[in-house]
């Protein structure tokens, strides 16, 4: 447990206690999934005697009280609910756990990334006409989800922490025979990372110019920090739905994912990894792969040479 923050432990006994409500019991989830330490502490919480368990909350909250007075403090609270709570949150647990039994096992390090593709939309609207989780939902922000007259009915961080989980569903393409290639006119990439690596996101239309998607040709951070991805799971370029927080206040913002280039018929997707970070030569070398008649075969080949990992997966335009 040493890994473990106080502020964590104390949410961890809130989340077991049935304490923690609405969205942030939703970010909650969220972390228990990225984080197997986190996860296995909740999962030891229910196996704890209920003394010691009480002791142990009390001390760590009372520490995160002395340490952080204020609103960040986490208050004491009855615990008259515990068996029900109990019940509550193993379910929810049992839940996790089954989606990663459904994931399949972690991949170890020499396997790399894991990495398949779905479709984008070129709205928020189509975009959450196909989630029933989120299709009646109206936060600010998404002006186009909304009617004449229809007004937000939900809080923009409820909504963006709804749409991560409905994000998960992505990741269980991941492990899968990759199918035909499927028609979207834009695409996002669900990858799953065993360790920090740099990932490389190339196109091979059949019909036009080839193109870097990821990292972005604008991207001006220094080379070591672009295309970086840490452990766990992704979705690339984003998060279909972001939160924006400025002084008009919280609302929600739309990213549409990877174009598919209007005329391409199809494109081969390249995406290679290393765990290395990338450098000037690299991104030099990367694009020089992009010169017209290049193919997705000959990239790959040259990226392998240069210590990736690569899976070249293929969409149709519309």
């Amino acid at each position: 447990m040493s890994g473990l923050r106080d502020e964590d432990v104390a949410l961890a006994m809130a989340f077991v206690d049935g304490e923690l409500e609405g969205p942030a019991r939703a970010r909650f989830e969220l972390q228990l999934a990225d984080e197997p330490e986190l996860a296995a502490e909740v999962e030891r919480l229910f196996g704890t005697d209920e003394l010691v368990r009480r002791n142990s909350r009390s001390s760590a909250a009372d520490r995160l009280r002395r340490e952080s007075p204020g609103p960040a403090a986490i208050p004491a609270r009855p615990r008259f609910r515990l068996l029900p709570a109990l019940l509550l949150a193993a379910a929810t647990i049992a839940g996790i756990l089954g989606l990663r039994v459904m994931l399949g096992p972690e991949p170890s390090t020499s396997r790399g990334l894991q990495v398949a593709i779905a479709p984008g939309f070129e709205s928020a609207r189509e975009a959450i006409g196909h989630e029933p989780r989120l299709a009646e939902l109206r936060p600010a922000g998404l002006d186009d989800v909304r009617g004449p007259g229809e007004t937000t009915n939900v809080d923009a961080r409820a909504f963006v922490a709804a749409a991560e989980q409905a994000d998960r569903d992505l990741f269980d393409r991941l492990g899968r025979p990759q199918p035909e290639p499927g028609s979207a006119a834009f695409f996002v990439l669900p990858v799953r990372s065993p360790e920090p690596r740099s990932v490389l996101v190339l196109g091979f239309p059949r019909q036009g110019a080839p193109l870097r998607y990821w990292p972005a040709a604008d991207d001006a951070r220094r080379s070591a920090d672009q295309g970086r991805v840490q452990t766990g799971d992704h979705v690339l370029p984003g998060a279909r739905f972001r939160l924006v927080e400025d002084a008009r206040g919280d609302r929600v913002a739309y990213d549409r994912g990877f174009l598919v280039p209007i005329g391409a018929v199809s494109v081969d997707v390249v995406v290679a990894s290393r765990a290395a970070p990338l450098d000037d030569a690299t991104l030099q070398t990367a694009g020089g792969l992009l010169a017209p008649g290049s193919d997705a075969a000959g990239a790959s080949e040259r990226l392998r040479a240069l210590g990736f990992d690569v899976e070249v997966l293929s969409v149709r335009e519309p």
